[in-house]
């Protein structure tokens, strides 16, 4: 037997034809056989008798019509539990069960292959939430030898996790219209933001010998050659230069707030809240983790003090570290001293082409061992100079020989360079597939709004016991 769909009662609601179904505890998957709820008053036994099997319709019927219903009912504005959703979206995007008996996937209100669910108006407590986290379990770290609470997901995460699997698999197989064409990107105009100090010259030491030190040692001969190898493979790969582009969303967010509050919000909501969450994360997942991050600020929740008090799909290398530095940072103006990265990482989403953003990456081209330098501004001098010898910017130079750089670790296993306006495309229809809203109700009430969550797969290359207790980069 089988309960695909939530029982609760749907009072003051218009009556569907799905009411007309028996209410019973549970009814079988296809023969005409139920099982009547335990003290039940009225319609196949007489109060205070046992539950009884009864002649009853079949589970996968009642299923066809109350997916078929569903979309007019959140249209109608009833709070849909996400389970439902989630379970929907499998179906329609899983080639499971309830598609093998037929029902029409534009039916089930889903976006198959592309196909886009209208934008309607939705109120803030029908909004879909974070899954529910499970508590913790005991575990042994592998590496370590010592004992950790290891996260564990809930079933309703399990649920989310295969639906955003589903989601991706489809939009990887290229059935999807992004909602910010790549190719069509341009760049945010820096005049209309500004920086207080430029990180090359207040991140370094204070005297001069110190700096020439300093400088010598960054521009040691075999770390320039291997900036300059990255550099030049990274002009071979599409898409790899150009990578900081975000004018298209900055001008969404505009259209929505107006001039003022629109790049207010912009560089609040995506790139202060990009940087604060960057240490040694991927760019989907410091998407990821920012969105959550500016989640829990806007609905006044409590910051996570674990890992595995994080829900899905939030997690990464060092989760507990990024999202400390967004409750410590956000609504602050980043010290270009103290935050070099950060500083610089915010400034190059907003049009910074003067600045270079020194991350894990870029420093393992300076040195394989190093993932920070100690003087950020010494090793931005080095980029900075080779950026003028290669006619570019230092922003332009770092993100060419990021991908250049990435390739030469692994040549075989390098996916190819995808632009962040590209992340964020495939962070909104993953989100709008899962919970069945519209990628532009998923825009507002997610990117800009920060009322919903923002899915993605979940990080999984580093033991749970290393994602509850790293320090930030």
């Amino acid at each position: 037997m089988s309960d695909y769909f939530t029982t609760a009662k749907r009072p003051n609601k218009p009556r569907l034809f799905s009411d007309n179904f028996e209410d019973l505890e549970r009814r079988a998957v296809f023969l005409p056989i139920g099982r009547t709820r335990p003290e039940q008053s009225g319609g196949y036994y007489v109060k205070g008798l046992p539950p009884q099997n009864v002649f009853a319709t079949p589970q996968f019927l009642v299923d066809m019509v109350k997916a078929a219903e569903l979309p007019g009912r959140v249209a109608a504005g009833e709070n849909i539990p996400l389970s439902d959703i989630t379970k929907m979206a499998m179906d329609t995007m899983g080639g499971s069960a309830l598609l093998s008996r037929g029902v029409p996937a534009a039916a089930l209100g889903l976006n198959v292959a592309g196909r886009k669910p209208k934008s309607r108006k939705t109120k803030k407590s029908q909004l879909p939430a974070y899954p529910k986290v499970a508590p913790p379990e005991k575990a042994i770290d592998k590496t370590s030898g010592k004992e950790y609470l290891a996260k564990v997901l809930s079933p309703e995460a399990k649920e989310v996790q295969k639906a955003v699997k589903a989601a991706q698999k489809d939009i990887d197989a290229g059935n999807y219209t992004p909602m910010f064409p790549t190719g069509e990107r341009f760049d945010v105009d820096f005049a209309n933001y500004g920086k207080s100090a430029e990180t090359v010259d207040v991140a370094r030491p204070k005297t001069p010998a110190k700096q020439e030190e300093w400088a010598d040692k960054a521009s040691d001969p075999e770390s320039v050659k291997r900036l300059k190898e990255a550099y030049e493979q990274g002009l071979k790969i599409k898409d790899a230069d150009n990578w900081y582009y975000m004018g298209q969303l900055e001008q969404a967010f505009i259209d929505e707030f107006g001039e003022k509050v629109g790049r207010q919000l912009f560089k609040e909501k995506f790139a202060d809240s990009m940087a604060a969450t960057t240490g040694g994360a991927a760019p989907k997942e410091n998407l990821r983790m920012a969105m959550y991050g500016n989640y829990l600020r806007e609905q006044g929740l409590p910051y996570p003090t674990a890992a595995y008090e994080m829900p899905f799909p939030i997690g990464g290398r060092y989760a507990m570290g990024n999202i400390n530095q967004h409750q410590k940072l956000m609504g602050t103006a980043m010290d270009p001293t103290k935050n070099p990265k950060r500083y610089n990482f915010s400034n190059n989403f907003l049009g910074d082409r003067s600045a270079a953003t020194i991350d894990e990456q870029m420093s393992n081209l300076f040195d394989p061992k190093l993932n920070q330098p100690q003087w950020y501004g010494s090793y931005e001098g080095v980029v900075a100079d080779l950026a003028k010898k290669y006619g570019t910017d230092p922003r332009g130079f770092q993100d060419v020989s990021w991908a250049g750089g990435k390739y030469l670790k692994n040549p075989e296993k390098y996916p190819g360079s995808r632009p962040m306006i590209e992340e964020v495309n495939q962070a909104i229809e993953r989100t709008a597939r899962v919970t069945g809203m519209s990628p532009e109700d998923v825009l507002k009430q997610g990117i800009m709004r920060s009322n919903i969550p923002i899915y993605s797969n979940p990080y999984t290359g580093m033991a749970p016991y290393m994602m509850q207790y790293a320090n930030d980069d």
